[in-house]
């Protein structure tokens, strides 16, 4: 057998498998939640209700914030690679907590045109300290899961409307549970990823370790056949 095919498989999609389970499962647990309040209740629970400012899907959230603004800080202060994007992320976990407590955007008319930039920030930012990592995929996951949430409150609020659907109507539950399930498991996706990268052990040059036998699969492939075998040449031309 050769070198290559003895060498461990790469296990760098690996860290994504129960971060995606979480992420599915907050998406269908506030499916579950919401329609259950919304049928049996009429929407009297409000921590089930997530259209209530603190339900518990509006506190899982802002802890994510609380959470990520802290993991960011860290990242800065180990001197993680690329401090400017840990930096950025850590003042925009900061600014969405303090927005999620005071309801900020609900004062802001056509919000999401003001917080979409902040979501390409938190984008860059994350891509960047996350790349050549096996949290990557991760990463790249919760950010298209925030970025449909953030596309389903715009068109779906849209569609709601022009449809005639009022909030008490199936159809704007499901778009509200959507939403806000979209958007939890993205956050639920990407904090933990972030709080990985912050806190995890610290490679030479400031990069991050490469997953198991990625490094070396990759050296094989990378290196020339003829280099293995110039050392014989040598000894056949000695003799």
């Amino acid at each position: 057998m050769s070198p290559l095919h003895g060498a461990p498989r790469n296990r760098g999609v690996e860290p994504s498998r129960p971060l995606a389970a979480l992420g599915a499962a907050a998406i269908l647990t506030l499916f579950v939640t919401q329609l259950v309040d919304y049928r049996a209740f009429d929407l009297r629970y409000r921590f089930l209700n997530a259209s209530y400012e603190w339900s518990y899907s509006h506190v899982l959230a802002t802890a994510a914030f609380v959470i990520g603004a802290a993991v960011s800080t860290v990242g800065v202060a180990r001197n993680r690679s690329d401090p400017t994007a840990w930096r950025v992320l850590a003042g925009v976990f900061v600014f969405l907590t303090l927005d999620n407590v005071t309801r900020l955007h609900e004062h802001v008319p056509g919000w999401p045109v003001f917080y979409a930039p902040l979501l390409v920030a938190v984008a860059v930012a994350a891509t960047r300290v996350a790349r050549k990592t096996p949290w990557l995929l991760t990463v790249r996951t919760g950010l298209v899961l925030l970025g449909l949430s953030l596309v389903v409150h715009v068109v779906g609020h849209a569609v709601v409307n022009a449809a005639g659907w009022t909030t008490g109507s199936w159809a704007f539950q499901c778009k509200l549970a959507l939403k806000e399930g979209t958007e939890l498991a993205g956050w639920l996706l990407l904090v933990p990823s972030l709080a990985f990268l912050a806190l995890g052990p610290q490679r030479s040059g400031g990069r991050e370790p490469a997953p198991e036998g990625e490094l070396y699969s990759s050296s094989l492939l990378l290196e020339r056949p003829v280099d293995r075998f110039d050392h014989l040449h040598d000894v056949d031309s000695e003799r």
